[in-house]
């Protein structure tokens, strides 16, 4: 450890990082708590999640150190080294939650809206409101990836350009209809 901080105050560190084997459990809160009071770690990267492990420290390392988990390890190729997003961490998706289901959410979703704007031919413009909804939740989408949360953006950028098209050919082919319910809703 003493060496540690000797490399510590000679060199120029941007980030100290450490890396946290998640099988060992509550020991991986005590070892990076130690590491973190003797020379200062930004954050903790958590390996062999692909395992046993269910990763119970990731808790304990995030609320009782206040350090966050950077990246965790699914499996022994570089390739296996992944951003953590506790969304994903949660459900156990692996980054499927924010990549895939979310954009097929909303697909599903307008898919519906306009079955029941088929179905109901007479009142198809009370539907509006939620295709408005829909491409802001879209637009959501589209923050998250660019601050880096979504990761893939095909099936985002699909969500986002099905529910735009459906708004605005509501619109267009709604006519005199659709505008007077968008007066109406929102009183332009």
């Amino acid at each position: 450890m003493n060496e540690l901080i000797e490399i510590k105050g000679e060199l120029d560190i941007h980030q100290t990082i450490l890396v946290v084997d998640a099988m060992t459990g509550q020991d991986a809160v005590n070892v990076a708590g130690m590491f973190n009071d003797k020379i200062g770690i930004d954050g903790v990267i958590l390996t062999k999640l692909d395992g046993t492990a269910k990763g119970g420290v990731v808790i304990g390392i995030a609320n009782e150190l206040n350090l966050p988990v950077k990246m965790i390890g699914v499996g022994e190729g570089i390739d296996d080294l992944r951003e953590f997003v506790a969304a994903d961490f949660a459900v156990g998706y692996n980054g499927w939650s924010v990549n895939y289901v979310v954009p097929s959410g909303i697909l599903f979703i307008d898919a519906g809206i306009l079955l029941f704007m088929i179905i109901n031919r007479k009142n198809w413009q009370s539907y509006m409101m939620l295709e408005i909804f829909m491409v802001l939740c879209s637009g959501v989408m589209l923050i998250l990836y660019l601050f880096g949360i979504v990761t893939n953006p095909v099936m985002l950028s699909v969500a986002f350009h099905v529910s735009l098209i459906l708004f605005l050919g509501t619109v267009i082919i709604g006519g005199r209809r659709a505008r007077v319910e968008l007066k109406r809703r929102f009183h332009i």
